[in-house]
């Protein structure tokens, strides 16, 4: 009798343990597929790649995503060089284009900064303004949102003198300052909305030369590789202004 139970009682405890399996692949399973879709973000930005992933981490995780923010141009293409390929990247269009051109994907968000979806560019020099006909020969500075092949396309796009100066890159905004300080660049260029920042964290005289209307930059965009990257568009304009200020813009639309 007394074996009877025992066997009685070790079925049921298979049985639990069965339905605790299958609860386990039904109900856990797809929370644990969700948090493995994976947002990659790479905008220069003043803030520090870890410290902009924890900002922008919690509003991706509520969505299902994981999001692995990128500080170099350099990050970027060892990540695409993984076997790992992302459900969306926010980059700029300027890098999409060229270093994210290999990635078959459709742009289903655009930033916006004061109503617009580009920003315009400004030279930025030591105590006095610098034209771009003044720069022939000499060295500028600026982000490196492209490899260094792209960015002299870039400048003779902006500025009409891509083949007429030399270009020093770097991966922050910060190192910009620190290139006119020493006499590493005879002026930078930025996005307009980074000059007060940049001032705010140097004591040097900083003058800005406004551009012509074709020097401007388009905003980041998230570009959708996957049916749930593609499908994380229409969240991305209920991203917190604030938080969206982090990236450098007001807010996000869809295109």
């Amino acid at each position: 009798m007394a074996r009877n139970c025992r066997q009685q009682e070790q079925y049921g405890i298979r049985i639990l343990l069965a339905f605790a399996i299958l609860w386990t692949t039904v109900v856990i399973s797809p929370a644990v597929q969700a948090s493995s879709r994976q947002v990659i973000v790479f905008v220069p930005s003043f803030a520090r790649p870890q410290a902009l992933q924890e900002q922008l981490s919690p509003f991706f995780k509520s969505r299902g995503f994981d999001v692995q923010v990128l500080g170099r141009l350099m990050d970027v293409k060892r990540a695409l060089n993984s076997d790992l390929v992302p459900d969306a990247i926010i980059a700029m269009p300027a890098t999409i284009q060229t270093t994210f051109k290999v990635l078959d994907g459709v742009v289903v968000a655009r930033a916006q900064l004061s109503g617009s979806t580009t920003e315009p560019l400004i030279l930025v020099a030591l105590d006095h303004p610098m034209s771009p006909g003044e720069l022939m020969k000499k060295v500028v500075g600026m982000v490196s949102y492209v490899g260094r092949n792209d960015s002299y396309g870039l400048m003779e796009k902006w500025l009409g003198i891509g083949g007429l100066v030399k270009i020093r890159r770097v991966s922050k905004y910060e190192n910009l300052t620190r290139m006119l300080q020493f006499g590493a660049a005879s002026a930078v260029l930025v996005r307009q909305s980074m000059l007060t920042r940049l001032r705010s964290r140097t004591r040097l005289s900083l003058v800005a030369t406004k551009l012509p209307k074709s020097a401007a930059m388009e905003l980041p965009v998230t570009i959708g590789l996957s049916k749930a990257g593609r499908a994380l568009g229409k969240e991305m304009p209920k991203m917190d202004p604030k938080l969206a200020a982090a990236l450098g813009v007001d807010g996000w639309q869809l295109p």
